[in-house]
């Protein structure tokens, strides 16, 4: 089984928080494997997730018209994908694709606004 304390030690905006607070939000949090060409979200999806990730390369695309891929943006390890999504909650503006396989962090976006970013002493620790 997957110590997801573990991989949220790893990642730099949780870096800050006590162990306890690690505790709290493993218990919100998943740790999903993907092989290459895996959908993390798409394009559409509702952003119920924050998703971190720990290990591979994620593209962020849109399809035009001739069902042509834009490529928005590439997503290296320890990386936040479409946060902004979650913060206004607004559905995902782009499908997100593994290129190579790779692991991310799920974190139940609702329950950690309501544990975690309205509680200020937890995300002064996050911003530091």
């Amino acid at each position: 089984m997957v110590d997801v304390v573990d991989y949220l030690k790893r990642v730099f905006i949780f870096s800050q928080l006590s162990q306890n607070d690690l505790e709290e939000l493993a218990k919100i949090s998943s740790v999903e494997t993907y092989k290459k060409n895996g959908i993390l979200f798409y394009e559409g999806d509702p952003s119920e997730k924050i998703h971190i990730l720990v290990d591979g390369i994620v593209k962020a695309y849109k399809t035009d018209m001739k069902e042509n891929e834009i490529v928005l943006h590439y997503f290296y390890p320890n990386s936040l994908i479409a946060e902004m999504a979650n913060f206004h909650h607004i559905p995902f503006p782009a499908t997100a694709e593994f290129e190579v396989g790779g692991c991310a962090i799920k974190i139940d976006y609702n329950q950690f606004e309501e544990k975690f970013i309205k509680n200020l002493a937890v995300s002064f620790g996050i911003i530091k």
